[in-house]
């Protein structure tokens, strides 16, 4: 269990680090005067020409709140059930080695066939997680 808690907390570690580059990023561009502060009101450009790497970065903090979320859940429930702590283990493990690599190419390369990939090994983690405690409460 102290693996797949350590593999949560990387997550929360690594998603408070992104929030901290989002709004660097954001207050950069703003001290550039590359972005009018009305932009960050709601988010709507209104004429205004966005630079991409700031568009990329908020999408890329945003979608730290989708699959990670159930990431999270998947391990707490794990923990309820319980299931085999190693095989959870190595599954959160493959989930947050799974979203750095996504960070690495969705602000470097911006290769979306790679992105893709690291995304899916993601979810796959989190899916086989689910199948092992299904697993484990269907063989009670």
């Amino acid at each position: 269990m102290a693996l797949t808690v350590y593999a949560m907390a990387t997550m929360v570690f690594y998603i408070g680090g992104l929030g901290i580059f989002n709004f660097i990023t954001r207050k950069n561009a703003a001290v550039k005067r590359q972005v009018s502060l009305d932009y960050y009101k709601i988010y709507d450009a209104k004429n205004q020409e966005i630079p991409e790497f700031v568009i990329r970065m908020g999408r890329h903090f945003d979608n730290q709140f989708q699959l990670p979320p159930l990431f999270m859940i998947s391990c707490l429930v794990s923990f309820q059930v319980p299931v085999n702590d190693l095989w959870i283990a190595i599954l959160a493990w493959t989930f947050v080695v799974s979203r750095f690599v996504h960070t690495c190419i969705h602000l470097g390369s911006n290769k979306v066939i790679l992105r893709a990939q690291a995304y899916g090994l993601g979810l796959l983690s989190v899916v086989l997680m689910w199948v092992l405690i299904t697993l484990q409460l269907l063989t009670r």
